[in-house]
């Protein structure tokens, strides 16, 4: 499992911080102590001593959209055209421990950006500087001190959702715009400047590196990217830093503890004792809201509280089956797992299987139910076996004398020459329903799917991450299902984790709550359900987690490492959330996996996150270095976009990227694989928000229906061909385990996944060495029956029981939500 989330008191969390520092002393101050601040009375730095600490820093400053006049005096103006923050305004929150008032006057707070667009900064913080604030009054004992700095936008934020500090009362103001893409803070004990581009805090020595300092938070941009103008990497931080940042995520000090480690458990290695935790503001739930807030003095004193529980608005129904999904289970030919949940009153369930549409001579499998994190809920899960290969089944998942629609799924055929799939991602809304456009809905994208489904006939459907926008909201995963269930019954649904589903303060229980995946990754250090790999056809395929960092990027690379050393399939294809060539740069994903593409000659990688239509050119990882490859012989990454309502324009064109779009709708690659080939065919679903029977909702190419496309010549389909490295490795398409006599068995396995259905879509076989190419010729790109292949016996872990085992929800500190 993954490992638990050390959550410190202030007196245990110092108490950890001097014994993994030995208890060093180091002289910064004179004799003597200044009260509020980390020495001792000799004037020896001693974290552990309790200290005024910088609690929680929030940015809303995008400056790769906003921008920036600076005027000769200093002053500046900006004009706001980014969208979406959380907050209001920027803040940074000071939070007093002891059990005395502290004097702030004289002391400061120091804010450095990372080079984020670095000429669309304030003069103040250009080329490294610290800008400076001195404070002013007094921190009162176990009590907060606010700074709110300059706005994120030209109008607060909706009403009922984020965090609007406008309103609220603070001790200080700060015109400053606060970057979203890498931020350090340091609070002194004195009002001198930071030398330009320094870590005031020496991580070798792990002491002060400045006079008068007291405490600093650094964090990263959540892409992790280093390329110019994109380098999210702030040099100034204590310890280790985390890839966490954005305009909807603060961070925020653990327990109010300080460890002289910025990191958060995801990022931390080993035995750290980091001290941080991402709050995600992006919320309507005001429980959480009012709990996770920052404090000013007018608050007076208040401590560490129990993070309540989400608010749920819905109700599972106890007439209707919910949230069913179907997928894969160990081998797509002979096995086929189903999840779906109802309210925890109800204990018993199954699904019955048949050949025959009138569910005639059905065969029985049982479910085994594990109660649902929130306690509100059971989830059920059966694994059917010993399915004939290239048969189509019906189904119904049943409780008491509840029964759901007669859905059906195609197992993998013994031979597959061609199939298909739907590369979906970024379905996340804010609301069940809005036909005005105003709100991001799930209607929108129950509607674009159902589109997508009359016209093509995929295999399975596999997303690329950010299913939902709230990963702890149960409303939103119920309005996600039941906005496409219809969809989700009949076609199996394979889902990659995105940064809106797991956090490092909620690690993705809804998520393996709802979903049963194969043959996953089972590193303690990985988090359960969400790496995985499946053969299908020609093509092996692999799931990454892209939130799982520190040791768990380490612990997915091996596993990855390990299991695609073992395929001999023509293709591999991987696929995460944020995807290692990113629209904002290279990301801390390439530096974690990118060797592994060169190694294995990946073919593709599909990926999400950025709701655009991006794809690059054939990349080398070059030993960390990436470049072209002219031959064609590297690996493709696609980003399709959002393929419901949140809809973002396409990035600049760098110098990895061969195309982009901006789809401005629901966006689908459908992606056809033959042995030899690799066919990516990309459309949007027009009126998808509110389709009437007069204004239908229509599937159109990207290539004509986009908003833009750069280059403007760009062709959007494109095509691969098969690796010669990847040649005759002796793959076996025809191997079968299983055959017959559908005599199946119910097991409680893992996190759940979606399975296939119908036929495979149009294929061309071409022969080649990896190139790549464009297509601009149409397609035969509607369902025909295919005929698929699998090469690989998997076997579906156990990963029921961890939806019992996941990391408890609950935390005894002052920290939050992703």
């Amino acid at each position: 499992m993954k490992k638990a989330r050390k959550l410190l008191s202030a007196g245990l969390a110092v108490a950890i911080a001097a014994s993994v520092f030995g208890g060093v002393s180091f002289q910064v101050h004179a004799a003597g102590a200044t009260a509020g601040t980390p020495y001792s009375s000799t004037g020896t730095y001693d974290v552990a001593v309790p200290h005024v600490i910088i609690n929680q820093v929030y940015g809303g400053y995008n400056s790769s959209k906003d921008k920036i006049t600076n005027n000769p005096d200093g002053t500046f103006s900006i004009t706001y055209k980014d969208k979406g923050q959380a907050c209001s305004n920027s803040f940074i929150e000071l939070y007093n421990p002891t059990s005395a008032d502290v004097n702030l006057n004289g002391w400061s707070v120091q804010y450095a950006t990372s080079p984020y667009y670095p000429t669309n900064q304030p003069t103040a913080v250009q080329n490294g500087q610290w800008a400076v604030l001195p404070l002013t009054g007094t921190i009162k004992a176990h009590s907060s001190y606010l700074i709110r700095g300059a706005a994120t936008g030209s109008t607060a934020v909706a009403p009922g959702f984020g965090l609007d500090l406008t309103g609220m009362a603070a001790d200080q103001d700060w015109n400053m715009p606060i970057n979203t893409k890498g931020l350090a803070v340091a609070l002194m004990s004195n009002t001198t400047q930071l030398t330009a581009n320094s870590d005031p805090f020496d991580n070798t020595a792990h002491a002060p590196a400045a006079a008068g300092y007291v405490d600093m938070i650094g964090v990263n941009g959540n892409d992790g990217t280093t390329t110019s103008p994109t380098n999210e990497i702030i040099s100034a931080y204590e310890g280790d830093v985390t890839n966490s940042q954005s305009k909807q995520k603060a961070i925020r000090r653990m327990d109010f503890a300080d460890t002289d480690n910025n990191a958060t458990v995801d990022d931390a290695s080993g035995n750290q004792a980091y001290d941080t935790q991402i709050i995600g503001y992006n919320t309507s739930d005001q429980n959480f809201l009012n709990w996770a807030r920052p404090r000013c003095g007018a608050d007076g004193a208040w401590s560490a509280s129990e993070e309540p529980n989400p608010v749920e608005t819905t109700t599972l129904s106890s007439t209707a089956i919910n949230c069913l999904t179907n997928s894969f289970g160990s081998d797509p030919r002979t096995t086929h797992t189903f999840t779906w949940e109802m309210p925890a009153s109800v204990t018993s369930g199954l699904v019955r299987i048949s050949k025959s549409g009138d569910m005639s001579n059905a065969k029985t499998y049982a479910a085994a139910a594990t109660s649902s994190d929130s306690g509100t809920a059971n989830t059920f899960r059966v694994t059917a076996t010993g399915l004939t290969a290239g048969t189509t089944y019906y189904y119904t998942a049943e409780n008491g004398g509840v029964t759901s629609n007669v859905y059906s799924f195609t197992t993998e055929d013994q031979t597959v020459n061609s199939f298909s799939f739907l590369h979906i991602s970024d379905t996340q809304a804010d609301v069940q329903t809005d036909t005005t456009g105003a709100k991001l809905s799930y209607s929108t994208w129950g509607n674009a799917i159902s589109t997508v489904l009359k016209q093509y006939k995929p295999d399975f459907l596999f997303e690329t991450g950010d299913i939902v926008d709230q990963a702890n909201s149960e409303d939103q995963w119920r309005w996600f299902f039941g906005a496409a269930q219809d969809a989700l019954g009949d076609c199996p649904y394979l889902p990659v984790i995105g940064n809106h589903d797991q956090s490092t303060a909620y690690p993705a229980t809804a998520f393996r709550e709802h979903f049963t995946v194969p043959n996953a990754c089972t590193d303690a250090n990985v988090t359960p359900g969400t790496t995985y790999s499946f053969d299908y056809g020609a093509a092996h395929f692999v799931v990454l987690d892209s939130e799982d960092k520190g040791d768990g990027f380490a612990a997915q690379h091996a596993w990855a490492d390990a299991d695609m050393a073992k395929t001999k399939q023509p293709f591999i294809i991987v696929a995460l959330h944020r995807g290692m060539y990113g629209g904002s740069g290279i990301s801390d994903t390439f530096t974690a996996f990118g060797d592994l593409l060169d190694k294995y000659s990946v073919s593709l990688v599909l990926q999400g996150h950025d709701h655009a239509y991006i794809r690059t050119k054939s990349m080398k990882s070059n030993n960390g270095n990436p470049i072209p490859a002219t031959d064609g012989t590297g690996t493709i990454s696609l980003e399709t976009g959002g393929s419901g309502s949140k809809q973002d324009n396409a990035p600049t064109l760098q110098d990895y990227m061969d195309t982009v779009a901006t789809p401005n709708a629901p966006c689908y690659s459908l992606i056809t694989v033959t042995n030899s080939q690799i066919q990516v065919h990309t459309v949007t679903v027009q009126n998808a928000t509110n389709p009437t029977a007069d204004s239908p909702a229509t599937v159109e190419p990207l290539q004509t229906s986009a908003k833009d496309i750069n280059p403007t010549d760009a062709q959007i389909d494109f095509t691969i061909n098969a690796p010669a490295a990847r040649q005759n490795l002796g793959a076996d398409n025809t191997t079968s385990s299983g055959n017959g006599d559908d005599s199946g068995s119910s097991t409680s396995s893992g996190n759940a996944n979606t399975s296939a259905t119908s036929g495979s879509s149009g294929s061309s076989t071409v022969s080649g060495s990896s190139a790549v190419s464009a297509s601009s010729a149409s397609n035969p790109y509607t369902g025909t029956s295919g005929d698929p292949t699998a090469a690989a016996v998997f076997a579906l872990s156990g990963l029921g029981a961890l939806v019992v085992l996941m990391v408890a929800k609950k935390r005894s500190g002052a920290v939050g939500k992703k």
